[in-house]
């Protein structure tokens, strides 16, 4: 269990009605609102997941065999939450689709968007969210619905899966990505076939997992259960996740668990297990900080990043025109054997074409390029990027991108600024423009003085001198342009970029591990 996030739990605090001011970037404060419900903080977005804050299920089923009585008292009323950017509804059960918190959030928020299943989007247009505000989730296709937010949704399986005459699930679970961290919350669910696959794709560090469990006297009463204690600690073990809090407990008599049975079977599955998996309780807050994205952490995301990019060797820098160019290219990609590419901010498609491409080729890795402003770059984040490059070296863009957790590289041709790379951290830069900048006899005389520096050449590299490049060992990979030329993709010659892409994957391959 490889945690790449730090993870504490503090004392009890006053749950913040408005955006904190005390977060720093990279900074993530979970509290629990009982039942499902959490509201999740950055410095820049407040996100509401499944919360339920009212007492409407007691007035539903008053007088019947499962009264629905809370054992929790509301932590806030929903009309004392403001500045809330977004909330997530994993299904319309009422404890996690709630009218009475639903509507008046929405009333005291009127920016704030509404992710649900878009199998129940009536549903929440019954109960209170405006049509304006709504946005209907779907498994797989990726959202961006707030700043600094991205949602992966995933099935749930509520003791099954369910789905309408469309393909669309009723039941859904979100992978939230926050300051570059991913938090999984799984709504109501239990283990299925394909689960822990949809999981590891994710690479998720924190998941909120229900472990009230299920029986036969639940389900005869139209009770649907959860993942048990045993089947959680299951899940985290073999999905590779770093972090868990359990929840979905002590609201309803009926339908809870003992907490100190769950901790009891966490504590037997292992000194690791207990250590990194929590449960949620009333009694505080936790805070997250991505200890992933720090420089001298060997696990860190960038360094993975920068493993990936330099098992390619070769980095196709784009500029696409249109978007509806962008499935194509992909696929001519990756059926070429290119699956790092870099998506340029030449033009108005660039933001729309990285997150077209992030969502059709899961396995490729999308970068954004020629940033030159911060509107560019949040937009580049907002779409979904991998990495960025920029093609000089701005701090303040490089201190945006670090503060997301967004491995950037930004570009640079002398030792002046090699040492301002250094100073910020960064031990891969971009050389640019290559060939105009001294080209490999200027990389040869970087080596000496800065020997843990890497470099990804660009401009002026082709299959002529791609080999010259490739031999030095403080270069990474290149960039090029060769087998992406605007005039092939303006054409729709995609069976030929495949073609060119095939070829200099063999050329690299040939480069490096000569006969």
């Amino acid at each position: 269990m490889i945690s790449r996030v730090n993870l504490r739990q503090r004392g009890k605090p006053a749950l913040p009605l408005r955006k904190s001011q005390d977060l720093l970037a990279g900074e993530i404060r979970l509290h629990w609102l009982g039942q499902a419900g959490f509201l999740l903080e950055t410095s820049e977005t407040r996100v509401l997941v499944d919360p339920y804050l009212s007492d409407s299920l007691a007035s539903k089923y008053r007088g019947q065999a499962f009264p629905h009585t809370r054992m929790m008292a509301v932590p806030v009323r929903p009309d004392q939450l403001a500045d809330i950017d977004l909330v997530v509804v994993s299904h319309a059960h009422t404890d996690h689709m709630d009218p009475e918190t639903l509507s008046i959030v929405a009333r005291e928020n009127p920016a704030c968007r509404f992710v649900v299943p878009e199998a129940v989007r009536s549903i929440a247009l019954e109960r209170g969210v405006p049509a304006a505000q709504l946005v209907g989730a779907k498994a797989f296709e990726r959202l961006w619905p707030a700043a600094g937010c991205m949602l992966d949704p995933i099935p749930s399986a509520h003791e099954e899966l369910k789905q309408n005459e469309a393909g669309e699930h009723f039941f859904l679970g979100y992978v939230i990505t926050l300051a570059g961290v991913a938090i999984y919350h799984s709504g109501d669910c239990c283990p299925y076939p394909g689960l822990v696959a949809n999981l590891r794709r994710q690479r998720v560090d924190l998941a909120l997992l229900p472990i009230n469990g299920r029986d036969s006297t639940r389900a005869a009463n139209g009770i649907l259960g959860n993942f048990t204690t045993g089947e959680a600690i299951d899940l985290v073990r073999d999905a590779g996740i770093a972090w868990a809090i359990g929840h979905h407990y002590g609201m309803f008599d009926f339908n809870t668990v003992d907490p100190e049975t769950a901790r009891a079977e966490i504590r037997a599955a292992g000194a690791e297990m207990a250590a990194h998996f929590l449960m949620a309780d009333r009694s505080g807050r936790f805070e997250l900080s991505a200890a992933k994205f720090q420089t001298n952490n060997k696990e860190s995301a960038m360094s993975d990043m920068h493993d990936a990019i330099k098992a390619v060797g070769l980095v196709p820098v784009i500029k696409l025109d249109r978007v509806e160019d962008a499935e194509p290219l992909g696929k001519a990609l990756m059926a070429g054997g290119l699956r790092v590419t870099e998506i340029t901010f030449r033009t108005d498609a660039a933001a729309e074409s990285i997150r077209l491409l992030r969502a059709k080729f899961p396995d490729m890795i999308v970068g954004a390029g020629t940033i030159l402003t911060l509107d560019q770059a949040k937009a580049s984040v907002d779409a979904g990027s991998s990495f960025a490059v920029t093609p000089g070296f701005n701090p303040k863009i490089v201190e945006f991108f670090q503060s997301k957790g967004i491995p950037v590289v930004p570009g640079v041709n002398s030792p002046t600024q090699v040492e301002m790379g250094l100073e910020m951290g960064l031990k891969v830069l971009k050389f640019f423009p290559a060939e105009a900048s001294g080209g490999v006899s200027m990389l040869k005389a970087l080596q000496g003085p800065y020997a843990d520096v890497r470099f990804m050449p660009t401009g002026g590299i082709d299959e002529s001198n791609l080999a010259s490049y490739l031999a030095l060992r403080n270069v990474l990979a290149c960039g090029g342009t060769w087998m992406v030329k605007d005039e092939l993709i303006r054409q729709g010659k995609f069976d030929e970029i495949a073609l060119l892409s095939r070829q200099a994957v063999e050329l690299v391959k040939k480069i490096r591990n000569p006969a």
